[in-house]
């Protein structure tokens, strides 16, 4: 409870005071995080980078960290209390401890264990240049996937295994290493580097990148990316084959494949007596003919036999692809590699889990001058309990009875017939029985909508619906009015709820008449009524169509819902959150943008940018001083009597912008077919840097026409089986484009019953809605699935010939893109939205 009290009193405070004005703020011990598979990302209240404060990590499973904000792997699913101290020095002696505090919090691990990767490294200072810093990589667990990515503390960075690194300025910096092999695997190692920077320091760094040419593999294309350099400062090259150059940024053809020793050499002009400022840098080029192998494969269960299991089918897509080269496989759960197996070939895992799957393509050499053409991909296959088989088939028939024509008899053709099988009727007419066949006296003719679901064990459940026709003794015109409605309750007055008239056929002159159920009415078509008290009411609606034929008997038609009115709500339902980005012109600029919810005019919002330093406002920007990371807090007030925290870590970096060499981008992408539409894909590009713009190219192989795409992360529908080559071309900051093409083998096709449709509006907030045409009265299943294929709402309508109005409340769901999924009759309709 001390904590708390502490946490509240700290969020209050912070707006007013330094993080370093009472040590009581200082040691301040609690702490967010979150959860990724088996993977935390720990952030604690106060960060800094004071050699005064000190973080200590107990994650609870043998493991201890002494970073500011780690991110910790576990080995294995479980419980875990972690423990965070924060202890403070005193700013007049070290030695003097001003506070120390601790907190604990329990972590949940669900994801399974198969990450091995553990970050460490070391460093040293040069003799000489006491600002130059060579970092040695000593991680443990890598593999060729494994991503490195190195941050120096003043905004730059390094993808290299061992990188050196100069500094400019002199302080301690906060050095991590982060290795990463996949979302749920990495880890990072971070330490305090104190740096000296000596007088009359030369601060040129020499650096290049190089991209070799797209139609010569011989040819090279250098950029200079050396800090600062001037037209003044004298370059010279050296490309490891005899022959030099003085160009700024030089293009060189190599006669021969091979290895070359390329250096840049930089020498800046300096004033006559000082010491000359000469730097270089060399960086080994590997020049090999073009290997243009693309290895990859696509799998899914294998259901060949009729009887779902855990063996699936692999095939290799490789392009292009010979009977002479070499494939290796390797399942990821320890059975031996597989070489060149036949094409495709199935595996059958023994038990659940997440396997990386890895293959392996080696291209055979022609003679012994040809290159070494090898490529790897991996995928990770996710492996479940086979489901249940339910293999249960409903139907009834129905007559109506010789002696009294209102009374209808239904009987259950459904399939299997057991002991532990439920039927439940639903006669159409607002009352519904149990039995395995069933009797039902009608009060009055008319078309009824009538169902039959059948459930086994809870497991398998199966409904069917048929439209009756009810008669009276007197043969009467048949009377194919069915009135509906449908009611919603208003977003910001609870006890305002909007009806729409949903019945067919609905024509000017039909009369209409609305009870509410409180003592009021209305002859609107589609009113909105309040109701003066909470509680439950009965709403009907009753519609009586006008026929002036002579001898006609009128055709009315009444349906009633129950309304519930809730007490206005006081609990404190305030969604808070922001994103953040930074400016493209001052990088220590951060623009913070609010998307909390609700946003009204009587709530207050108060910013803690980290840095002691706070702000009102619904948005925010803020310049920070120096670089480096910050808890940032936004705190949203309502009326004095509804408060909601949520805290984020940013990341500022330096003002210059770091040249993005081109070599170390690594571009590809994963993607997934529908469960219903074999020949609907969804596209994820995947890159170790961020992919400002995609375009996506699909190619009917082997000479079919050509679509383009210039979207991000694309849903595509395949026209015809067969194979398509999916090109995708990313543009980067720094104008670095990379491309990278996989062929995509396609199966089956739409069928006939399945169809598309609009949602609208969209981007949608509080709800989304989609119109929905039927040629007879249908039972009508909207289901909304995240792009993981999960359900996350679900909602179920009886659906009437002609126009209906599907209407879905997504306020509670997260921001993000989702699909909607109709089922009605054989039918299957699909849609897209977006949430905000």
């Amino acid at each position: 409870m001390r904590k708390i009290i502490t946490l509240l009193l700290l969020t209050i405070t912070a707006f007013t005071h330094s993080s370093f004005a009472q040590p009581s703020t200082v040691c301040n011990p609690e702490f967010n995080f979150t959860v990724a598979g088996n993977t935390v990302q720990f952030v604690p209240a106060i960060i800094n980078t004071s050699a005064l404060l000190q973080h200590y990590w107990m994650f609870d499973d043998g493991h201890n960290s002494n970073v500011n904000s780690p991110l910790h792997v576990y080995a294995a699913p479980g419980i875990y209390n972690v423990k965070h101290i924060v202890k403070y020095h005193s700013p007049n002696d070290s030695n003097v401890i001003a506070c120390i505090d601790s907190a604990i919090r329990q972590v949940i691990i669900t994801a399974p264990a198969s990450c091995n990767l553990h970050a460490n490294f070391s460093f040293e200072r040069d003799s000489i240049q006491t600002n130059k810093v060579y970092f040695n990589n000593h991680s443990t667990g890598a593999t060729p996937n494994t991503i490195i990515k190195w941050t120096f503390g003043d905004g730059a960075f390094s993808y290299d295994n061992n990188p050196t690194h100069i500094y400019n300025v002199s302080g301690a910096y906060t050095v991590c290493l982060l290795v990463r092999r996949d979302s749920l695997c990495a880890d990072d190692s971070c330490k305090i580097v104190q740096v000296q920077v000596p007088a009359n320091v030369c601060n040129l760094v020499a650096y290049f990148g190089s991209h070799v040419d797209s139609l010569n593999p011989l040819t090279v294309h250098f950029t200079n990316y050396s800090t600062p350099l001037a037209t003044t400062d004298s370059v010279r090259w050296t490309f490891g084959d005899g022959t030099s150059s003085a160009d700024i940024n030089p293009s060189h053809s190599f006669t021969a494949p091979g290895t070359y020793n390329v250096c840049l050499r930089v020498k800046k002009v300096t004033a006559p007596g000082t010491a000359p400022c000469i730097r270089e840098f060399c960086k080994t080029i590997i020049i090999q003919q073009q290997c243009n192998l693309a290895a990859n494969f696509s799998f899914h269960r294998d259901t060949t036999s009729g009887i779902v299991s855990n063996t699936f089918r692999f095939e290799n897509t490789s392009v292009p692809l010979t009977s002479i080269d070499s494939s290796f496989w390797d399942f990821g759960d320890g059975s031996p590699v597989v070489i060149n197996p036949n094409n495709p070939l199935t595996h059958a895992y023994t038990a659940p889990g997440n396997y990386i799957v890895c293959l392996r393509v080696k291209k055979v050499q022609t003679n012994s001058t040809a290159i070494l053409c090898e490529r790897q991909i991996c995928h990770t296959i996710v492996v479940t309990v086979p489901p249940a088989i339910c293999n249960l088939e409903v139907s009834f028939n129905w007559h109506t009875d010789s002696a009294n024509r209102r009374k209808i008899n239904f009987n259950n053709l459904s399939t299997p017939h057991t002991s532990n099988a439920i039927s439940l009727w639903i006669f159409g007419d607002g009352t519904s029985s149990n039995g395995w066949n069933a009797d039902h006296i009608y009060a009055q003719p008319g078309q009824y909508m009538v169902c039959l679901k059948i459930s086994l064990n809870n497991t398998c459940i199966k409904d069917t619906c048929q439209l009756i026709v009810v008669r009276d003794s007197t043969v009467i015109p048949p009377c194919n009015l069915v009135v509906y409605f449908s009611a919603l309750q208003d977003s910001a007055v609870e006890t305002e709820t909007h009806f729409t008239n949903l019945s067919t056929p609905l024509a000017a002159t039909d009369s209409i008449r609305w009870t509410f159920g409180d003592g009021t009415s209305s002859d609107d078509i589609s009113p909105a009524h309040t109701y003066a008290a909470i509680g439950t009411y009965t709403a009907c609606l009753r519609v009586k169509k006008n026929n002036t034929q002579p001898g006609v008997v009128p055709c009315v038609g009444e349906f009633c819902r129950t309304i519930i009115v809730p007490a206005p709500s006081t609990a404190c339902n305030m969604s808070v959150h922001f994103n953040w980005h930074a400016d493209s012109v001052n990088r220590r600029k951060i623009n913070f943008n609010n998307q909390s919810t609700p946003h009204t005019s009587n709530i207050i919002s108060l910013w803690n940018f980290g840095d002691g330093t706070s702000s009102n406002g619904w948005n925010a920007d803020h310049i920070y001083t120096h670089p480096g990371r910050y808890a940032v807090c936004l705190t949203i007030v309502k009326e004095n009597i509804c408060t909601r925290v949520w805290c984020d870590s940013v990341f500022v970096q330096g003002s210059t912008v770091p040249p993005v060499n081109c070599d170390s981008i690594r571009l590809n992408y994963v993607y997934r077919r529908d469960a219903y539409m074999p020949n609907k894909l969804f596209f994820f590009a995947t890159s170790n840097l961020p992919v400002v713009q995609q375009s996506w190219t699909f190619t009917r192989l082997p000479n079919g026409t050509t679509v383009t795409v210039n979207q991000n992360d694309p849903v595509h529908v395949f026209g015809d089986t067969g194979s398509y080559r999916v090109c995708l071309k990313g543009y980067f900051r720094g104008g670095c484009v990379k491309e990278y093409c996989d062929v995509v083998r396609i199966f089956n096709t739409t069928t006939a019953s399945q169809c598309f449709l609009h949602a609208y509006p969209n981007p949608a907030h509080n709800q989304v809605s989609v119109n929905m045409q039927l040629q007879q009265p249908e039972l009508i299943t909207a289901s909304v699935y995240n792009l993981q294929n999960m359900l996350v709402l679900q909602r179920t309508q009886q659906g009437f010939a002609g126009n209906n109005l599907v209407t879905l409340n997504i306020e509670n769901i997260m921001p993000g893109y989702y699909i909607i999924r109709l089922v009605y009759g054989n039918k299957v309709c699909y849609t897209r939205f977006r949430k905000i």
